[in-house]
């Protein structure tokens, strides 16, 4: 009987340890769904206006470019050269440019790394066709809440974005708004 009464009290205990468990992780579960509700604050929307965005040049100038240019649309790349879904998303980037005419549309290709040669190595590597490319300040990525990577950006030709993507997509995404 002392050994059924052990047994007895380890599977209370181990029982009572499991509700403790799971009462934790369903709190847990609550903060992490009301996180994800509002995560889309942190993420740039459709309506924000650009005029213009200044890049950092590899030479350190900057190069300020307008996006409200009333002559072409622009296609924002955002990307980070440590990023693996950045690198599974450049062939989709790639068939996108493509598809563009150059007359309607613009390419840019950004990151916020202080580092210009991996910058440089990764958009050579990607062969990101006819994109300006550059370097954020870490203070507008912040402003602008391009927080994620990669993230594509559709702007429009008054400097408004229309349509926001961030994460990884794959054939079918449609730029047009």
């Amino acid at each position: 009987t002392m050994t059924k009464n052990w047994s007895n009290l380890v599977l209370i205990v181990t029982c009572m340890l499991l509700v403790v468990v799971n009462v934790f992780l369903i709190s847990q579960n609550r903060q992490l769904r009301k996180s994800l509700e509002n995560s889309k604050q942190f993420v740039l929307d459709e309506g924000y206006r650009f005029a213009e965005l200044a890049i950092k040049r590899k030479d350190g100038g900057e190069e300020l470019v307008n996006l409200a240019d009333q002559q072409r649309n622009t296609l924002l790349l955002v990307f980070n050269s440590n990023c693996r879904y950045c690198d599974q998303q450049y062939p989709y980037w790639n068939e996108l440019i493509r598809g563009l005419d150059p007359s309607d549309w613009k390419v840019l290709a950004i990151s916020s790394e202080d580092n210009h040669e991996s910058i440089e190595s990764h958009l050579e590597k990607w062969n990101l066709e006819g994109a300006i490319a550059g370097r954020v300040t870490l203070d507008v990525i912040k402003k602008t809440r391009m927080l994620f990577t990669p993230m594509t950006i559709v702007i429009d030709k008054e400097g408004e974005v229309r349509k926001v993507w961030p994460g990884l997509w794959t054939k079918g995404f449609d730029i047009r708004y």
